[in-house]
């Protein structure tokens, strides 16, 4: 039920933020630009927020629990008031099946382009998409995740498709608030996993 609800909300916020952010590229010209913040240089975010680590877990191990703290910083250039691209880390939930702590030291690292539409002078949706580096440790039990086993206490590495969404509020030129939804995709061996972020960026 929560991991439903939290799929819901999740995506409803990637749709609005995606939608939002395509028609910024798409009529530029159109767009309120926030004149109050800066559009241009290197920034560093950090927050904290709430993860799902979601594997599609075979061999009669049962339902994970896979919920739980997840934070991470990002270092990012913005080269206007609608583009920037950026690299990130968020250190994931672990899992436990049956009791038994099943898969640990879970983390992302991303590499995103982000799409950003302004809303006036304070306020800014942006969409993400891009790719990333997730990597976690098997526990004392052998599994299955998309059909391919996962023996125990190994360490396994993936390339997965990585998309997001969000809202930020400026506070002044330089600094913002924001929520976001950080999503990555169950390809090989990795696990589906959602975060949602809160958190603030210093642009310099």
């Amino acid at each position: 039920m929560i991991k439903n609800k939290f799929s819901l909300v999740a995506g409803a916020l990637l749709a609005g933020s995606f939608a939002l952010s395509t028609a910024a590229y798409a009529d530029d010209e159109d767009a309120p630009e926030a004149v109050s913040h800066k559009s241009e240089g290197v920034y560093f975010s950090g927050g904290v927020g709430y993860g799902i680590v979601s594997p599609d877990v075979g061999g009669g191990l049962g339902i994970g629990r896979h919920t739980g703290v997840v934070f991470g910083p990002a270092l990012g250039y913005q080269f206007d008031v609608n583009a920037a691209v950026e690299l990130g880390y968020i250190k994931l939930p672990k899992v436990t099946i049956n009791g038994v702590e099943s898969m640990k030291d879970a983390y992302d690292i991303t590499l995103l382009v982000r799409g950003t539409i302004p809303l006036g002078e304070t306020w800014a949706l942006f969409s993400k998409f891009g790719i990333g580096y997730l990597s976690y440790k098997s526990g004392s039990q052998a599994y299955t995740i998309n059909g391919n086993t996962i023996d125990a206490n190994s360490t396994h590495h993936n390339v997965v498709p990585v998309v997001g969404g969000g809202i930020m509020y400026h506070i002044n030129q330089s600094l913002s608030l924001g929520i976001q939804e950080i999503v990555t995709f169950n390809t090989g061996n990795a696990p589906m996993t959602y975060a949602t972020i809160f958190g603030m960026t210093h642009i310099f």
